[in-house]
């Protein structure tokens, strides 16, 4: 008998999902330009990046948005930014990243620092931390899927959206999803390049950016989906 493979969908992760989210998005990260940059040695980062994650994805569990595609194979993490959206600081996060990362935490440093430095800080929007899909699974269409399912939320409240990419291919991806790109900068000398992107809000979409921070002031197809807390806030 032939097995049917079932549709993927999206749905809202809970505290149960904590370590499926942060195990995909430790495999994913460490794939990445930024976990190679952050820890050379492949070994030593597969180690370090999954307690990371985990303390990462409770604080988001808690104040941002987590969605996870029903096959467990792709994660989306996002918050509220902008305006006047406030969150607690992860408890003991410093320290935390010092004890966990030893020689390789000045780096964590400083993408905490140059990510927050570059943020847009005046208009309310959702800022897409982390999208990550596992190795074997992408380029399948769920990091698409997970992509309009929030823009679904942002369309219908009229919110822009922002992101910092790495590499081509995630550039070209989030480009296709109707993202800009704004000025490049560092995370550190020698490290990679972020590309910041800035998705407009629906009403303002045809007019574009007219500068690298978003302004003062198509719909998406539905993706079967779980509902989406209101109100949330971020976490830096």
């Amino acid at each position: 008998m032939t097995d049917i493979a079932q549709p993927v969908a999206v749905r809202r992760a809970s505290v149960q999902d904590l370590d499926r989210v942060a195990d995909v998005l430790a495999k994913a990260f460490a794939n990445g330009d930024k976990g190679s940059w952050l820890i050379p040695d492949g070994h030593v980062r597969s180690r370090l990046l999954r307690p990371w994650f985990t303390l990462l994805t409770k604080h988001a569990l808690a104040y941002g948005h987590v969605h996870v595609t029903t096959d467990g194979e792709a994660v989306a993490v996002s918050f509220m930014r902008g305006g006047n959206q406030t969150v607690p600081d992860i408890p003991g996060y410093n320290a935390y990243v010092e004890q966990l990362f030893g020689t390789y935490a000045s780096g964590f440093r400083a993408l905490n620092e140059v990510t927050e430095l570059h943020h847009p800080p005046d208009t309310k929007h959702h800022y897409l931390q982390f999208l990550g899909v596992l190795p074997h699974a992408q380029r399948r269409g769920r990091g698409s899927l997970l992509l309009d399912h929030l823009h679904q939320h942002a369309d219908r409240r009229h919110l822009p959206c922002y992101l910092e990419s790495t590499g081509t291919n995630q550039t070209a991806l989030y480009a296709r999803h109707g993202y800009q790109m704004q000025a490049t900068f560092l995370i550190a000398r020698g490290g990679p390049l972020l590309q910041p992107m800035w998705r407009p809000a629906l009403q303002r979409r045809a007019s574009g950016l007219p500068r690298c921070l978003p302004p003062k002031s198509g719909s998406q197809p539905e993706v079967t989906s779980a509902a989406w807390r209101d109100g949330s806030v971020l976490a830096a």
